[in-house]
């Protein structure tokens, strides 16, 4: 097989805003984890990421048969380009040779420009013997590799950081890590920072009240086109005033205003009665998915299931991810990702009637058009029936247009008979 398998679903889109998206234009689902003869992989492949144009698709993967320079198993990060359909290794050292530890947690700068990820490796920056894992910056076109996870004074983090996310041209990186790596963040915590690379500052973003250590760690991170804005889960009850609901909640940082605003809250102000995780924001900060388990937050979306909810920032309004009233989800959905232009959330759900084909209660992505309050399946079998397997981890472009994702189903594309996970993306 020279070129991935690679099927035509029989639906067609029209996303507002959504330039590579053309009403009447057929998508293609193609295997993204497969080498540049179309080879698949020998053991799994996960967590797929796009930049801004959706060209190209970076995903983590333990095979050993995907790129030249690896011959045996071990989790490394792969770069595919669709079009071209060569895949190549990512995870390197400027010279190509393959990171000597584990690599994870890709990432793009919106223009595609930087990949961003985490690594035990001590061979991907001069200088540095650290058995922990560290944040990394990687210019794709030069090979050129940089640290991230580093205190302003350039002191490496002594315990683990992970999680990265670059803002639209990769100068700012947000993250986790267990380090103390600038005032307000407390050693042996899971905190939040941000990276100005050209200014060389890393700053706390998950400072709680006064200044103070959050009381709570805090997770996942998102971040605006611009880096002014960055999102987080944390379970700290001091990051706003009168945070009482003893659960996760979402939080929302003005890096230029130095203000923090809790999202995870009612229409109307009130506490969520649940967890709230998994946040993403819009290319322009103005607008937060995330998943939240609680039963108060919108009126109608009850019923104990984790949902996905749209926060506009700007307008101050809260609304579900999909459709409401008697045609709301009716199992669980989550995993969210919002286009930069901020009109698509793409998530999985398990509902069996969101889509009139998809009843089998398999986990499905779906992609909801805000404009236009309709939503769509993307993980759509070749012979358009109910999938034989589940799918997770759904990323988008910056349009909305292009969809990757992960699935251990066997029936998205031809010849898939390794048993396993892979990475599927959208093909126009």
């Amino acid at each position: 097989m020279k070129n991935p398998a690679t099927h035509v679903l029989s639906v067609f889109l029209t996303l507002a805003g959504a330039s590579a998206v053309v009403a009447g234009q057929p998508v293609h689902l193609e295997r993204a984890s497969v080498s540049t003869t179309g080879q698949q992989g020998d053991l799994f492949s996960v967590r797929p990421e796009l930049p801004g144009d959706g060209t190209k698709v970076a995903f983590i993967s333990m095979a050993s048969n995907l790129a030249a320079g690896v011959t045996v198993p071990g989790m490394s990060i792969y770069l595919r380009d669709p079009v071209a359909h060569t895949t190549r290794l990512a995870s390197a050292t400027p010279t190509g040779a393959r990171a000597n530890a584990a690599s994870v947690d890709p990432g793009f700068s919106g223009d595609g420009r930087f990949l961003v990820f985490s690594s035990n490796a001590t061979n991907l920056v001069a200088g540095r013997t650290f058995g922990h894992k560290q944040v990394f910056r990687k210019d794709i076109a030069s090979g050129a590799v940089e640290m991230v996870s580093i205190a302003a004074d350039g002191r490496a983090g002594g315990l683990d950081s992970a999680n990265p996310v670059a803002s639209a041209d990769g100068s700012r990186v947000a993250f986790m890590s267990f380090s103390a790596l600038a005032p307000g963040c407390r050693e042996g915590q899971a905190n939040i920072y941000l990276r100005d690379i050209p200014r060389s500052a890393t700053t706390c973003i998950s400072t709680g009240l006064d200044g103070r250590a959050a009381n709570g760690p805090s997770l996942q991170p998102a971040i605006s086109g611009d880096g002014r804005f960055v999102a987080f889960s944390s379970s700290a009850s001091n990051l706003v005033a009168l945070d009482g609901n003893h659960a996760d909640d979402i939080f929302v940082r003005d890096v230029e205003k130095g203000t923090m605003l809790r999202a995870s809250v009612g229409s109307h102000g009130e506490e969520a009665h649940g967890g709230s995780i998994e946040p993403w924001l819009s290319g322009d900060g103005a607008r937060l998915v995330f998943s939240s388990s609680a039963s108060n937050l919108v009126d109608g979306a009850g019923g104990g299931l984790q949902r996905v909810y749209i926060r506009d920032l700007r307008a101050n309004t809260l609304s579900l991810a999909g459709p409401s009233g008697s045609h709301i989800a009716n199992d669980w959905s989550g995993q969210p990702r919002i286009s930069a232009d901020g009109n698509v959330v793409v998530f999985l759900s398990a509902a069996t009637n969101l889509d009139g084909a998809a009843t089998d209660g398999r986990r499905n992505i779906y992609r909801w058009d805000i404009p236009h309050q309709r939503i769509g399946r993307v993980s759509v079998p070749r012979d358009g029936g109910d999938l034989d397997g589940d799918c997770f981890q759904p990323a988008v472009s910056a349009d909305g247009g292009v969809v990757a994702f992960r699935s251990n189903a066997r029936n998205l594309v031809p010849d898939d008979s390794n048993l396993t996970d892979d990475v599927f993306v959208e093909v126009r």
